[in-house]
């Protein structure tokens, strides 16, 4: 069985930075990505990303069909991060063959995946989230089992949420407690049906919400170069992926700023995708540019 696929969805123009995304993607060749949008394909198409055309309507349509949930009042594509936990089941077609399937977002640099998620890793695992308290909505993996596929209706209030049109987050707290219920009594019996890997891989920036590993502030420069990501901070120590959500979004600046990357509008890219392969890029607040115009003593390597 070929290892691991990824799904993501995606509705209206592509990001400035898809097409440093999806060289990311195209660095981890023993992994698929089925990309479900409206669409056109970007200029930068790895082999290893399957771009499948679908109006939101239609996903919903497909989700609807398969929880027997009626989703056709929905028309906002945000309320897709709820219905993420029935994703396996809803494309359990296009997921066939694979040992494990996951959720993933387009707002990510990835790194060596499969250097964190090993086949002894795979195998082990049915259930594997990048925190330590919830499910990672933006990159979880499951074992490709119809007892996985339909875990999603263990959600508590699974069906009364599911189908409003508002957001509760379905896919993170609430799933988390599918598998890792707060109880000890109950989460003792969960590990006896479900072995679980909930390990936090600091790859979401926090704003200062969750202590950096080391207790230094959360480093703000990354940087990626044949298919490794590691930051000024650290050295060469490798990180799974950035999520970067927080930079591109006035939804998570609870302090009412503007996310840097909307401020920065047509500046975010410095450099033409094409060379990155080449030279790699730097991602963080600034935008993303080559490495070589990092002030001096942000090297990589180097501690910043």
């Amino acid at each position: 069985m070929k290892r691991l696929i990824l799904i993501s969805t995606w509705f209206g123009p592509w990001p400035r930075w898809i097409n440093f995304t999806m060289e990311t993607c195209r660095w981890n060749p023993d992994i698929d990505w089925l990309l479900v949008t409206d669409q056109e394909p970007p200029e930068n198409r790895p082999p290893n990303v399957r771009f499948v055309k679908m109006t939101l309507a239609q996903v919903l349509a497909r989700i609807g069909e398969a929880t027997e949930l009626d989703l056709s009042h929905i028309d906002i594509a945000y309320k897709l991060c709820d219905l993420k936990p029935a994703y396996g089941h809803a494309f359990e077609a296009e997921i066939a063959g694979y040992a494990s399937y996951g959720f993933a977002d387009i707002d990510v640099f990835y790194g060596r995946i499969r250097h964190f998620y090993t086949d002894e890793v795979l195998q082990r695992y049915d259930v594997i989230s990048t925190h330590e308290l919830i499910v990672s909505g933006h990159l979880a993996v499951f074992r490709n089992t119809p007892r996985l596929r339909r875990s999603y209706r263990l959600i508590p209030k699974w069906r009364e949420r599911a189908p409003n049109a508002a957001n509760f987050t379905l896919d993170e707290g609430p799933y988390r407690r599918v598998f890792r219920a707060g109880s000890f009594v109950l989460r003792a019996v969960q590990s006896l049906v479900w072995r679980c890997l909930f390990v936090e891989r600091y790859s979401t920036w926090s704003n200062g919400k969750l202590k950096w590993w080391n207790d230094r502030p959360w480093p703000e420069t990354w940087l990626w170069k044949d298919g490794r990501l590691t930051n000024t901070q650290d050295g060469d120590r490798e990180y799974l992926y950035l999520h970067v959500m927080p930079w591109h979004s006035n939804r998570y600046r609870p302090d009412g700023t503007d996310a840097p990357w909307v401020v920065l509008g047509d500046k975010l890219v410095r450099l033409p995708w094409r060379e990155i392969a080449r030279t790699g890029f730097v991602v963080s607040p600034d935008g993303l540019f080559p490495e070589s115009e990092l002030p001096e003593g942000h090297a990589r390597g180097r501690a910043g």
